[in-house]
């Protein structure tokens, strides 16, 4: 782990929510906790001491317990941030996964979120790394163009779904839904229809969603 990379658990993101006295935490990434309430201070000593373990909480010379300071600017856009965007990517093949990209702002800084397996990969990232996250999507030697009017697709041509999101915490404020049937990018329209997208014009419109504000 890097001072722009950490690794937690569900558990450990939800307790460093409490020692940073967060204002949002996203429901999803606790969802899967079990029930904590049932022994709360066993919860908290044993995953401050994992938190302890790992360097993001750490001893002082007087004993008391602190946060990293570079673990705080990692996290705050996750517990302060009140724009998240997020890009869903499901692949079907033999067997359907589901990569799900969230980003989080605040101030100048965007931190993304992006599950493993258990954890969680806490990333700091910039505009241009998340735009080369959305490019590498688009499959080698790709040459569709844009425009082409698509009325009906066969499923079982069907490779993969994209979702992106654009959230004002508690309120979905743009989302635009992406299909690749036959190989080719498309972006389904309010009457249906698909269209054909080109790469670039692909990348550029779920760029321009998930790239949030700051």
């Amino acid at each position: 782990m890097s001072d722009r990379q950490l690794i937690l658990s569900p558990r450990e993101l939800y307790c460093m929510g409490g020692v940073l006295n967060a204002k949002y935490i996203d429901y999803a990434y606790i969802a899967a906790l079990d029930d904590i309430g049932q022994d709360f201070e066993l919860f908290r000593k044993e995953t401050l001491s994992s938190l302890t373990a790992k360097g993001v909480i750490e001893e002082d010379f007087g004993g008391d317990m602190e946060t990293n300071e570079a673990y705080i600017t990692l996290l705050e856009p996750i517990f302060f941030g009140s724009v998240e965007t997020s890009l869903d990517v499901c692949t079907i093949g033999d067997e359907v996964t589901v990569d799900v990209y969230k980003f989080h702002f605040y101030q100048d800084r965007i931190t993304m979120v992006k599950a493993q397996m258990d954890d969680l990969l806490i990333e700091t990232v910039t505009f241009d790394e998340m735009n080369e996250i959305v490019t590498a999507l688009v499959p080698k030697g790709y040459a569709a163009a844009s425009g082409e009017k698509i009325t009906s697709v066969d499923n079982e041509k069907v490779t993969r779904f994209f979702a992106a999101k654009n959230i004002n915490i508690g309120v979905i404020s743009n989302v635009q839904t992406f299909i690749e049937a036959d190989g080719v990018l498309c972006t389904e329209k309010a009457e249906g229809t698909l269209e054909s997208l080109s790469g670039a014009d692909f990348v550029s419109a779920v760029f321009e969603i998930i790239k949030g504000a700051l």
